[in-house]
């Protein structure tokens, strides 16, 4: 699993990167904190 993972990310570096995203469309600020909502609220989820 971790190889398809791999080779989609190799392909298409922004497929699935949040950050990435909000960064290109927003500005680097917003992106910033939604990273970091992201990664707490996944954090959440998973415990």
């Amino acid at each position: 699993m971790a190889l398809v993972f791999g080779e989609v990310v190799s392909q298409f570096p922004l497929a699935g990167g949040l950050y990435q995203w909000v960064r290109r469309l927003w500005n680097g600020r917003y992106a910033w904190f939604t990273a970091w909502t992201y990664i707490c609220c996944i954090t959440i989820g998973i415990t």
